[in-house]
């Protein structure tokens, strides 16, 4: 299970397609956002979020709760199969 903290980065655009980061998480993992993804909480899911891995710097989307998004470099720990690649951006 990867480290990775949530970070804001204003240079990754949503693609045109996707209406929210969470719809662009449900369609890229196939499946509605329930539960928080972060394996300590166990809210429910309300946000699409950016995350980083702190070893391998890859950024990722995934689904939060909003205490859980709430805290931008909040380390939060996340099964690698619930983590989304993030769209390619020029």
């Amino acid at each position: 299970m990867p480290d990775v903290e949530r970070i804001k980065d204003e240079s990754i655009e949503l693609p045109n397609a996707y209406r929210s980061w969470l719809e662009y998480w449900e369609t890229v993992q196939n499946q509605q956002a329930t539960n928080c993804c972060n394996s300590r909480c166990l809210e429910r899911a309300e946000l699409g979020c950016l995350v980083r891995n702190k070893t391998t710097q890859e950024t990722f989307v995934t689904a939060l709760c909003p205490l859980c998004a709430s805290d931008t470099n909040k380390k939060v720990h996340i099964t690698k199969r619930l983590l989304a690649k993030k769209p390619y951006t020029k």
